[in-house]
């Protein structure tokens, strides 16, 4: 089973889903890092040449694939990424947690 800690740019995801995945013996994947090596261009750069909405569905795409793989994960997804229509039945077979905190 797959946990994806989900929240803003900024919340703690990574810093939170190494510690987690180290805990719980599983292997950690960062969303972004997958973004990049999918696309070869980091989030900002999707959004700025081909909008917001393409980022989220590259995104979407790449935690979609790391739900996939049958090794036990956290993954650190941004919030966008799981609300994403290909996402949500994916995520419905794996635990969520979202990550609170102040700007």
């Amino acid at each position: 089973m797959v946990i994806v800690v989900m929240g803003v740019s900024g919340s703690g995801k990574t810093t939170v889903g190494e510690v987690l995945a180290e805990r719980l013996h599983r292997h950690f994947v960062d969303n972004d890092a997958q973004l990049l090596a999918r696309t070869g261009q980091t989030a900002r750069e999707i959004a700025e040449t081909e909008g917001a909405g393409v980022r989220h569905l590259r995104a979407a795409e790449a935690l979609v694939d790391a739900l996939a793989n049958p090794v036990p994960a956290v993954v650190a997804a941004a919030a966008a990424a799981p609300l994403e229509p290909s996402a949500v039945a994916p995520m419905r077979a794996h635990d969520v947690g979202c990550l609170r905190a102040p700007p």
